[in-house]
């Protein structure tokens, strides 16, 4: 079985790892993008990447829904 997780929310992509869109949050201890330089991240391209901090509840209640949908149709 192959099941799909969707890590967007209704549809909209939401904000990823680009300097504009990942802020720091310091109350929360987060460091947005851009403390981020080329040696210290996988990837020039930024948009390609969603946001730690806008998703970082979503990923894990996707994957537990996504758990549970499997158990549900076995």
């Amino acid at each position: 079985n192959i099941i799909f997780v969707d890590f967007q929310q209704q549809g909209e992509r939401g904000l990823t790892n680009a300097p504009d869109e990942d802020p720091d949050d310091l109350s929360t201890g987060y460091y947005g993008s851009a403390y981020r330089s080329p040696e210290n991240w996988t990837m020039a391209l930024r948009s390609s990447h969603f946001s730690a901090a806008a998703r970082r509840g979503i990923i894990s209640d996707r994957f537990v829904e996504a758990i549970l949908q499997f158990w549900r149709e076995r």
